[in-house]
């Protein structure tokens, strides 16, 4: 896996725990 990969991967998640937080609160 390449780094560019991983780090996008690992901003979509962030953003994905920041919207799931959003919405449970």
């Amino acid at each position: 896996m390449s780094p560019a990969k991983k780090c996008r991967s690992s901003i979509i998640f962030i953003i994905y725990i920041q919207l799931v937080n959003m919405y449970i609160i």
